[in-house]
């Protein structure tokens, strides 16, 4: 099934068609991930109840980066706040969610110190913060959410996934495409992991051939 449009109504019917390929799975599945779009995000809360929503922090590094800019902060200010939440060991790195608002408690004075000697008025980055980034973090992307899942020890992102649909695209040298056209390319670039599979495997016993033929007594008179 491809999705046609970015909506809730093709994200749910693309959720139902998982549901019905997939009995049970919305007993088991884990988790969920998205990069924050609001009616994918929708649709999976829907069709997967049980499962963890989980949000990329690198999307949410660059939400943030874009806010900054829109204040008018400095470069130096921005990066500064960048490094403070997503830099190892800032505020998504945190192991629990109390060490998280302890973080988030001195980060807050911080930054407003930092505002206020560039720009006259109320700092306002970190009332953006709060009100737009703190709550999916604290429940949707903290290292300690990954942990609690046992899903690794890093904050959550889509590098996995969205790696695999960079590769589509360039499969199709980023040039858009008829769907029928699309689709039959799409069989095609499933195929071509057979294929290379199959060269691996080809290669490794071309490997062991030869490693045999070299310990082969029989011909040992060939390395004279």
């Amino acid at each position: 099934m491809i999705c046609m449009t970015k909506d809730q109504s093709t994200y749910l019917s693309f959720v139902h068609r998982l549901l019905r390929e997939v009995p049970g799975l919305s007993r088991y599945l884990h988790a969920t991930g998205t990069d924050d779009e609001t009616a994918l995000r929708n649709a999976l809360a829907a069709g997967f109840q049980g499962a963890h929503p989980l949000l990329c922090y690198i999307h949410s590094e660059r939400n943030v980066k874009e806010k900054a800019r829109q204040l008018g902060l400095s470069q130096q200010v921005t990066n500064q706040i960048v490094k403070d939440v997503y830099a190892k060991p800032g505020l998504i790195w945190s192991h629990s969610r109390e060490e998280f608002d302890t973080q988030l408690s001195v980060l807050r004075k911080k930054w407003n110190a930092m505002e206020t000697s560039e720009r006259v008025g109320q700092p306002r980055f970190s009332e953006y913060f709060d009100r737009n980034k703190v709550e999916d973090i604290q429940n949707c992307t903290a290292r300690y959410v990954m942990e609690g899942l046992g899903l690794g020890e890093e904050p959550y992102q889509q590098n996995v996934p969205e790696s695999m649909n960079d590769m589509m695209k360039t499969w199709n040298s980023f040039v858009s495409q008829e769907m029928d056209s699309f689709i039959i390319s799409c069989f095609d670039f499933v195929e071509s992991f057979d294929y290379e599979e199959e060269l691996a495997w080809f290669a490794q016993d071309v490997r062991e051939m030869a490693s045999e033929t070299r310990l082969s007594p029989c011909h040992a008179h060939n390395r004279i």
